[in-house]
């Protein structure tokens, strides 16, 4: 039994943590409770940034977002983000300027030939060296300061043919187009070239590598898929080439096959000079291959170079290069290809790729929502996040999954996976999940802090419901809705953007509740009528304090505060003269008799107020038994 009075100190907020066993299991500096409060890099407690609207009024008029993307190309930190407006997709490139804003670095509208906004399927991903915007219209690749169309490869599909026919297959169909090449060896006397039964027309003709124009060197003939020269190619070795089409229908399956992958991932092994693409509802990867002239190129899928994972039917929702490993993840499990060239009989080499099984039991239940952490792909499963915590060289072993979620279990419960978007800021070390839930919660791991999995904690906001992707664009994590971007302020602002037809900035409330602590002594009773709050002086920093017990769910509130003096902030009721901005230390009174468990409950609900809160000590006084 204890005796006389002690003091309990937290100098560590520790964030939230919604133990499955309760409120009384909790460490001194975890909340049971917490919204939007930030854990700072010292464990301090402070109120979360503000959400500020980017401003495109003057550059951009808010349209229907088909596709964001952030990244460095060359030595630039771009956002490229491509609308819906008037009919007509708009392209618009950003770049932070020295004043610190983002401003529009080119603009283009029409580059990728859409007519509607709905399903669009607008990819927008880097891969060898150049960015990528793929739509059901155009493919434009960005470079040079400007979008320029490029057109899926042709692939060469027959090399040596006679005019009368055959030759040797060399490479497979392109997905992404109708079109097909094929090669002959002139004779020097024939006219009539027989094409594949597949070709229904020909687009192009050369000759000794010289373009000849189809319609004047002569005819084709659908019904025997025949072409006739006025006048014989002369003699020669794969001298005569034709660009042929094929059924349009069949190709624009083929091409919406890719188009409908939304994951993209570069990996051939050590190198990246592979494109893999999935989740298109199947438990296929499709892959790039590469052209005679070697070229790395996103525009060539040749039919048959596709991965399916495991036998079961259930779809691919995540793909994560990881070391000399892709790491493929099903609902259903984790696996893992690998690259190991294969050597023919003839002696040449070709692309061979090799699926294992990692994992039988966890894998990832949200489409494109995998973010590697620290170098951990971390995945939903279960309604749980984990954290592969794999090496180079790894074999099966359940462990490597590592649930980091913990803390916020009842929040992620609560959840609709399939609403989830996920962004790690990796300059930061914080880790962002939104629910999009009614309540526009966001989950926010320090991942850094702590040690093993991080702290949590949680924001709510109005502009936090609705969010369809997020991103870090030159070290500022920024999200997106349906037509607006937004960032949390670095400013310490203490509203988010206007969300009322009114126009008015939105206040931030926050509210931080301590678990039922007993203070060593579940036995006893308690009395405490001092805590000593700990704060830094900013610009209207105020909170209330109050408490709960397992006698009483209310008691009084108590104010507090450390104003820094501002010309622009100000009023007679609040002026102290206070100059110092050093740490203050404030006294509360605040009595609570005969408890056994308290609950300490700290408040920010003045529109406009700030609050950073240090630590604080409490005067507990032990009494006699409980009863």
């Amino acid at each position: 039994m204890q005796r006389g009075t002690k003091i309990y100190t937290v100098d560590k907020f520790l964030g939230i943590n919604e133990a499955a066993d309760g409120d009384t299991e909790l460490k001194m500096g975890e909340a049971s409770r917490m919204e939007n409060f930030l854990i700072t890099d010292a464990y301090n407690l402070t109120l979360r940034p503000g959400i500020q609207r980017a401003d495109f009024a003057a550059e951009r008029t808010p349209a229907p977002i088909l596709g964001s993307w952030a990244g460095r190309v060359g030595e630039d930190d771009l956002l490229v983000i491509c609308d819906f407006y008037q009919n007509a997709d708009r392209l618009f490139v950003y770049q932070r300027g020295t004043d610190g804003n983002r401003h529009i670095l080119h603009q283009q509208t029409g580059a990728l030939g859409l007519i509607s906004g709905e399903n669009a399927m607008v990819k927008i991903f880097p891969f060898g060296g150049k960015l990528y915007v793929m739509s059901k219209g155009n493919t434009v690749v960005y470079k040079d300061g400007t979008f320029t169309a490029e057109a899926p490869y042709v692939p060469l599909v027959v090399t040596g043919a006679a005019p009368a026919g055959g030759g040797t297959t060399l490479e497979n169909l392109n997905l992404l187009t109708a079109l097909r090449r094929i090669e002959y060896s002139a004779d020097g006397e024939a006219t009539a070239y027989v094409l594949p039964e597949e070709a229904i027309g020909v687009t192009a003709i050369t000759v000794d590598n010289v373009p000849k124009d189809v319609a004047a060197s002569g005819s084709f003939d659908l019904s025997k898929h025949t072409y006739t020269f006025t006048a014989a190619p002369i003699k020669g070795v794969a001298n005569v080439e034709f660009t042929y089409t094929t059924d349009a229908t069949q190709a624009a399956e083929n091409r919406l096959k890719i188009l409908g992958c939304p994951l993209a991932e570069a990996y051939n092994g050590a190198t990246d000079t592979r494109l893999f693409v999935a989740g298109d509802g199947t438990n296929l990867c499709y892959y790039t291959g590469v052209p005679q002239s070697g070229e790395v190129t996103a525009l060539y899928f040749p039919a048959m170079n596709e991965v399916a994972v495991d036998m079961s039917g259930s779809p691919v929702t995540g793909l994560v290069r990881h070391y000399s490993k892709l790491l493929v993840f099903k609902p259903d499990g984790a696996f893992t290809i690998s690259y190991e060239p294969v050597t023919l009989t003839d002696g040449s080499t070709i692309a061979g790729f090799y699926l294992r099984a990692a994992n039988r039991e966890f894998g990832n239940d949200v489409l494109g929502q995998i973010q590697t952490v620290e170098n951990f792909p971390r995945t939903f499963s279960k309604n749980g996040i984990y954290e592969w915590r794999i090496t180079s060289s790894y074999y099966k072993d359940e462990r490597y999954a590592k649930r980091v979620s913990d803390r916020v279990m009842n929040s992620l419960n609560r959840a609709d996976s399939a609403e989830i978007v996920t962004c790690d800021d990796n300059y930061s070390k914080t880790y962002y999940v939104f629910l999009n839930d009614d309540d526009g919660t966001v989950l926010v791991n320090r991942y850094a802090l702590a040690g093993d999995g991080g702290l949590w904690c949680i924001y709510k906001s109005g502009l936090c419901k609705s969010v369809k992707n997020a991103m870090v664009h030159d070290g500022e994590m920024v999200f997106f809705t349906d037509t607006d971007m937004f960032f949390f302020s670095q400013e310490g602002l203490s509203r988010d953007a206007p969300v009322t037809a009114s126009g008015d900035a939105t206040a931030i409330g926050a509210v931080w509740e301590s678990g039922f602590q007993a203070f060593g002594a579940d036995f006893q009773r308690k009395y405490s009528s001092e805590i000593y709050v700990s704060m830094l002086p900013q610009n209207k920093s105020r909170m209330t304090i109050t408490a709960a017990t397992d006698r009483r769910s209310e008691y009084m509130e108590k104010e507090v505060r450390n104003e820094l003096f501002s010309w622009s902030n100000w009023d007679f009721a609040d002026f102290t003269f206070d100059l110092n901005d050093t740490p203050q230390i404030n006294r509360i009174r605040l009595k609570v008799k005969k408890f056994v468990y308290y609950k300490l409950i700290f408040k920010v609900n003045t529109d406009g107020a700030l609050a950073t809160i240090l630590g604080y000590d409490q005067k507990v006084r032990f009494a006699s038994m409980a009863k």
